[in-house]
């Protein structure tokens, strides 16, 4: 096969066109949510860590959906929600970390399709967390207090997002299914935009 034949191929995967397709909105979130200056103190990286929060109670159920624990090696090992609440306890927030699992738990059903694009968004968003860990560590907080859910996976975070995305690339869609993920992919940055809007509001 030869070099042109694998670009084309690289560029068909469905992570590379998740990336192609969400490049616009994705890069307007980080924009929105650095405005908010959610490392500046405690009392703003909260309302960041609320927003961590809401998100990952609403993809909580595609971790334990046998749909997808099928296609995705490990998958129930990389939920990082646990990990978002006790940062939030860590900071004394853990009234706020409640009410927001009642609100946003079991609000949002999924195709296979969909679940497959909200794991993309959810799984990406660790790449860049090195930088927000750095960010988390000049407010005296750390892997083990405050900021566990920014941690890395124990295999390092390039190779745990090689892990997810060779197994989501390997799953094959029709063309319906295909446009249908693209779409809730946009859908899945759409709905973070609004949180963060939301919580500091």
């Amino acid at each position: 096969m030869s070099s042109l034949d694998m670009e084309t191929i690289k560029e068909n995967t469905l992570t590379a066109q998740f990336k192609a397709e969400t490049t616009s909105i994705h890069d307007g979130l980080d924009k929105a949510i650095m405005t908010k200056r959610p490392f500046s103190n405690i009392e703003r990286y909260a309302l960041f860590l609320q927003v961590q929060l809401a998100f990952h109670i609403t993809v909580a159920p595609l971790y334990h959906d046998k749909r997808f624990q099928d296609c995705i090696a490990g998958l129930a090992g990389m939920q990082r929600l646990d990990a978002v609440y006790d940062d939030l306890c860590d900071l004394s927030f853990k009234q706020q970390a409640d009410e927001i699992r009642k609100q946003y738990a079991d609000k949002h059903t999924f195709s296979f399709e969909q679940g497959l694009a909200w794991l993309y968004v959810v799984e990406g968003s660790n790449l860049g967390a090195e930088y927000l860990l750095k960010a988390a560590k000049r407010i005296d907080l750390s892997e083990t207090f405050g900021a566990r859910h920014l941690a890395p996976a124990e295999q390092g975070r390039g190779a745990a997002w090689q892990q997810f995305s060779n197994s989501i690339n390997k799953i094959e869609l029709d063309d319906l299914q295909r446009k249908n993920a693209l779409i809730a992919a946009q859908q899945a940055f759409s709905f973070v935009r609004e949180l963060v809007d939301k919580t500091f509001a």
